[in-house]
C-alpha cells in the first residue's frame, strides 16, 4: 500500500533581488542562500520557491519589482 505524505506548508521569507540573483536568508538555519534567475519570465515575478543549499528546507521567496509599494503607501 502507498502512503501519502503531508502537505506542508511553506515558510515565507523575503528576498533582495540583484541583476539576475536572489538572495535571501533561510527562515530555518539563518545562514545566506543566493538563487540565479536563469528565465526572463521568472526575473518579473514577484515570489518563487527556493530550496536551501544548506538544509535543503523549502520555502517561499518574495521580491517586491522596483514598481511595487506596499498597501500602506499607495495613495
Amino acid at each position: 500500500m502507498c502512503t501519502m505524505t503531508q502537505n506542508l506548508l511553506k515558510t515565507e521569507c523575503a528576498g533582495i533581488q540583484t541583476g539576475c540573483e536572489i538572495r535571501f536568508t533561510c527562515p530555518v538555519c539563518h545562514t545566506d542562500t543566493t538563487l540565479i534567475i536563469k528565465t526572463p519570465k521568472d526575473f518579473y515575478r514577484r515570489s518563487r520557491d527556493a530550496t536551501c543549499r544548506h538544509c535543503k528546507n523549502r520555502a517561499t521567496i518574495l521580491t517586491p519589482g522596483q514598481t511595487y509599494k506596499p498597501a500602506f503607501l499607495q495613495t
